[in-house]
């Protein structure tokens, strides 16, 4: 364990060299599909899970990369060895993906697939990250609930430990010497209620769906008045990707702003048309950028001849 930015961090996981793989004998696949073994690739757990559709198998490749970080991608190539022969399909996976947009659909006869390989390649696994505390589910949050945030009368029913591991205010706040500490009911002040609910669901895994500049922004600042873990924020950063909302352009200041290295990256790489550069050189959020962002911009415009 070491110290990155004043937080204990666990060291990031050992990589192996080059892309590895999981291979998987297709046995009958019954209704609720069929998951392969966990397999640690490039250092992070993955499977496989298999189910029928119809006439072909749908195979979903899973990171279970959410107890080291939210944030990942790779690229995969797909085996399939068949009664027909071999082939090979490549495909590309992030976590940000549409649940659907994760399966690949063999196009072949159930009952003829013999062994699924996939080999993985991961090229977004962040630097270093906390390890994941033990939370509860939101259901079981509220089924074990100990105490009671009121934010403007709107109550929040939360277990404190789970929260607690999420979020430093939170842990000296139930586990401090203050005068909450042994409250069933506590205020929590400066926050609307709506942005307040969005966070717990975030906090407890559950997805928040199309996410607008706005509550992106908002719950940026929670999680930073919080002091909540990088796990948390991976997840907002996450939520913000796969949103279709808000704009490139609000994207962009976002991850200047919090410092969202994926989100930017993603973001940056959007800029690779003269249309799109000059929507950004009409854009308010021009005014707002980094120095670098704006010099990085000028260098795009320039390589694609946009004045």
């Amino acid at each position: 364990v070491h110290r990155v930015s004043g937080e204990m961090v666990a060291p990031p996981a050992k990589k192996s060299k080059g892309p590895d793989s999981i291979t998987m004998r297709i046995g009958k696949v019954g209704v609720a599909g069929l998951f392969s073994p966990v397999t640690r690739i490039n250092g992070y757990p993955w499977r496989l899970f298999v189910a029928p559709t119809h006439d072909r198998l749908s195979v979903s490749l899973v990171c279970c990369k959410g107890a080291e970080s939210e944030l990942w991608s790779c690229d995969a190539t797909l085996t399939v060895k068949s009664k027909h022969g071999v082939n090979d399909m490549h495909r590309r996976f992030a976590s940000w993906d549409d649940v659907r947009e994760k399966k690949v659909q063999l196009l072949t006869e159930t009952n003829r697939v013999q062994e699924i390989e996939v080999r993985v390649e991961t090229d977004v696994d962040g630097e270093s990250f906390p390890p994941r505390p033990p939370t509860l589910s939101h259901r079981a949050a509220r089924a074990a609930a100990d105490c009671c945030l009121v934010v403007e009368g709107r109550k929040f029913h939360v277990n404190k430990q789970s929260l607690a591991a999420q979020s430093s205010f939170f842990d000296v706040l139930f586990n401090g010497d203050f005068i909450e500490k042994n409250q069933s009911q506590i205020e929590i002040k400066d926050v609307e209620p709506e942005d307040f609910f969005m966070l717990l669901k975030l906090i407890h895994g559950e997805s928040i769906g199309r996410i607008s500049g706005n509550l992106a922004g908002h719950l940026l600042q929670l999680a930073d008045r919080f002091d909540l873990t990088k796990l948390i924020i991976d997840r907002i950063e996450n939520e913000i990707i796969a949103s279709g909302a808000p704009s490139n352009e609000i994207k962009l200041l976002l991850s200047e702003r919090f410092g969202l290295e994926t989100l930017k990256a993603k973001m940056i790489a959007t800029y690779d048309r003269e249309s799109n550069l000059e929507d950004l050189a009409r854009s308010r959020a021009l005014l707002y950028l980094s120095p670098e962002m704006i010099r990085l911009m000028d260098r795009k415009c320039a390589a694609l001849g946009v004045e």
